[in-house]
């Protein structure tokens, strides 16, 4: 079984209160580096917020981000990715998706995985 490289923690914090903590949080572990999101979020009881924040385990570092691009159409799509250990990471717009490399350029599992974000069934 594969471990989970995504870490999850859950607040609740006052409306104000957690956008300064959400700031602060992403400050820390950067979006690019641990791939920093909030998961989810809701407003409870008057003015509180719960909310959960994921991020990478192990910050991303080991290769440089890299461009891609798809071409469906005519029309070109860019991404970038980015691998970390046995894992490729790639961003298109505001979405990500990962998955395991294996036996695979890293290159054309990031082409795939950017096809599958852009709508186009991978073939």
């Amino acid at each position: 079984m594969t471990r989970d490289p995504f870490f999850r923690e859950k607040f609740t914090k006052e409306h104000s209160a957690a956008r300064t903590f959400a700031k602060e949080y992403f400050e820390r572990y950067p979006k690019n580096r641990y791939q920093t999101e909030i998961e989810n979020w809701r407003n409870i009881q008057s003015a509180n917020i719960e909310f959960t924040i994921k991020r990478l385990r192990v910050p991303i570092r080991s290769s440089p981000v890299r461009n891609i691009e798809v071409t469906i159409d005519g029309v070109t799509h860019q991404g970038t990715y980015c691998t970390h250990g046995s894992m490729v990471y790639v961003q298109h717009g505001s979405g990500r998706k990962q998955t395991q490399i294996g036996g695979v350029a890293a290159e054309s599992i990031a082409k795939l995985l950017l096809l599958e974000m852009v709508g186009e069934p991978a073939q």
